[in-house]
C-alpha cells in the first residue's frame, strides 16, 4: 500500500517554519552589517552610548529569535517577539537624526527594522504587513519631530513620507509573497495526496472494474461498473472545470476522458508530461470538446474501445494528441467531414492546428497544436 499522503496541516506547519527561517536569516546579516556600518561611521555618531545601545538591543532580539521555543508557546513567544522586534526597530528609525550627525550617509538602524515587518507579514498577511510598515514610518515622523526639529522643506517631507511608503510597501509584498506560496503549497499537497489515490486506484479499484466490463454478462452490472469508472476518474481528474479561473490542462483532459468512459465505455488512459499549463475556462471547455470529439471519433469508428490520451507543453505551444489502435483509414480516400466540423474547427477557433495521422488497419492519431496565448 502506499504511504499516507501528507496532511495540509503539516505542510503549513513546515512551510510557516521555512518562512520563519527566511526572515531569521534576514534579520541576521541585517544585525551584522548594523554592526559593521556603526563601527565604520563611528566619527559621525554623536551619541555612541544610544547607539551601541540600539545595536545591541537589535542584536538581542536577534539572538532571541534563535533560541527554540515549545510548540505550546510558540504562537505566544512570537507575538511576543514581534512586538519587541517592531519597538526595537521603530525606535531605531525615531533615533536616526539624534544619533548621527547631519552629515551622515546612512540611516541608525539600516535595513534590520525591516525584519520585523517581514515577520508580521509572513504570518499575518499584507494588510498586517502593510500596517507594520507604517508604523516604522510613523516613528520616522516623530523621531523628525521631537529630536531634529527644524523647519519641513519639501525634500524632508519627502524623505520621511518615503520611510513609510517604503516599509509598508515591503511589508505588502511580503505577505502577498507568503500568501501567493501558502496556495501553491496547498494545491501541491493536494495534487500529491491525488497522486497516491490515483495510483491506489488504477493498481487495484479501477483494474478490476475494468475486468467486470470485460467479462461480465450481465449489462446492469456493466453498466454500474462503467458509471463507478468514470466517477472514479472524475474525482482523480481534480477540482471542477466548471469553477471560475483557469483551469489546468490535465484536469481538462481526465474531464474528458470520463465522459468518454462513461458515454461510450471506451478505456482512455491519459498520459501528461508535468507541467502543464492552466487554460482560461472558456479555452479550456472548447480544448475538452475538442478532445472529447476525438474520443467519440474513435468510439464509434474505430472498431476499439481503447485510447491513450497524450499531453506535453512547451515554450510555445501545447501539444494533445488522441491515439487508437483500431481500424484505421485512408485520409486520401475517406472524406474528413466529421473531423473537419467537429475538431478542426474549434481548433482553429483556438488559434491551433490539427494533424490526422491514420492508415488502414493501423489506427490513428489526432495532433493538435494550441498555443498557449490566445492570438
Amino acid at each position: 500500500m502506499a504511504p499516507a499522503p501528507r496532511t495540509e496541516i503539516g505542510e503549513a506547519g513546515a512551510l510557516d517554519s521555512g518562512l520563519d527561517a527566511a526572515v531569521r536569516a534576514f534579520r541576521t546579516a541585517a544585525w551584522a552589517w548594523l554592526t559593521v556600518v556603526t563601527l565604520l561611521s563611528y566619527a559621525s555618531i554623536e551619541q555612541p552610548v544610544a547607539a551601541a545601545l540600539g545595536v545591541l538591543a537589535a542584536g538581542a532580539v536577534t539572538a532571541v529569535w534563535w533560541l527554540p521555543s515549545s510548540p505550546a508557546r510558540s504562537d505566544e513567544v512570537r507575538r511576543r517577539l514581534v512586538a519587541a522586534e517592531l519597538l526595537v526597530g521603530a525606535a531605531l528609525v525615531a533615533a536616526d537624526g539624534w544619533v548621527y550627525d547631519d552629515g551622515r550617509a546612512q540611516s541608525f538602524g539600516g535595513v534590520w527594522p525591516l525584519a520585523g515587518v517581514l515577520a508580521v507579514a509572513v504570518r499575518s498577511g499584507r494588510r498586517a504587513g502593510v500596517s507594520a510598515g507604517l508604523v516604522l514610518g510613523a516613528a520616522r515622523a516623530v523621531g523628525e519631530v521631537v529630536v531634529v526639529r527644524g523647519g519641513w522643506s519639501a525634500t524632508r517631507v519627502l524623505a520621511v513620507a518615503s520611510t513609510g511608503v517604503l516599509f509598508g510597501l515591503a511589508g505588502w509584498a511580503a505577505g502577498w509573497a507568503a500568501g501567493r506560496i501558502r496556495i501553491a503549497e496547498r494545491l501541491a499537497a493536494r495534487s500529491a495526496a491525488r497522486a497516491e489515490v490515483a495510483a491506489e486506484l488504477h493498481d487495484g479499484v479501477l483494474q478490476t472494474l475494468a475486468v467486470v466490463q470485460r467479462r461480465s454478462d450481465d449489462p446492469d452490472l456493466v453498466r454500474l461498473a462503467r458509471s463507478q469508472e468514470a466517477e472514479l476518474r472524475r474525482y482523480l481528474a481534480g477540482p471542477d472545470e466548471t469553477a471560475a479561473g483557469d483551469v489546468p490542462v490535465e484536469v481538462l483532459l481526465r474531464a474528458a476522458a470520463a465522459d468518454a468512459i462513461s458515454r461510450f465505455g471506451l478505456r482512455v488512459e491519459v498520459a501528461a508530461v508535468p507541467p502543464l499549463p492552466a487554460m482560461p475556462a472558456a479555452r479550456g471547455a472548447a480544448l475538452r470538446g475538442v478532445v472529447g470529439e476525438c474520443l467519440a471519433n474513435v468510439a464509434k469508428h474505430a472498431g476499439t474501445d481503447r485510447a491513450v490520451v497524450f499531453a506535453e507543453a512547451d515554450d510555445r505551444c501545447l501539444h494533445v494528441s488522441v491515439t487508437d489502435e483500431g481500424i484505421g483509414f485512408d485520409p486520401g480516400a475517406v472524406h474528413e467531414r466529421g473531423i473537419e466540423e467537429s475538431i478542426r474547427r474549434r481548433v482553429e477557433g483556438l488559434g491551433g492546428t490539427t494533424t490526422i495521422h491514420a492508415r488502414p488497419s493501423a489506427g490513428t492519431t489526432v495532433v493538435v497544436e494550441i498555443p498557449l496565448e490566445a492570438r
